[in-house]
């Protein structure tokens, strides 16, 4: 069976509303976006390899975990 992914034709949206329309400028996510956007993270880059499917960027999980 072939494997494809959600399709929705009744979804309110076509792209998701801005984070920053649904919380405050205030918030936690915005302290730790600023601050890894700061960091070198070069180092963690090079540790991907150009195989497979294409992982997320490094920023991005490294906010995930930051921010979990």
């Amino acid at each position: 069976m072939a494997n494809f992914r959600d399709y929705n034709p009744d979804q309110a949206y076509l792209l998701p509303p801005s984070v920053k329309d649904v919380v405050g400028p205030e918030h936690l996510c915005f302290f730790i976006h600023e601050s890894v956007e700061r960091l070198d993270l070069s180092e963690l880059e090079q540790a991907y390899g150009n195989e497979g499917r294409p992982g997320y960027h490094p920023a991005l999980m490294l906010k995930v975990w930051l921010y979990g």
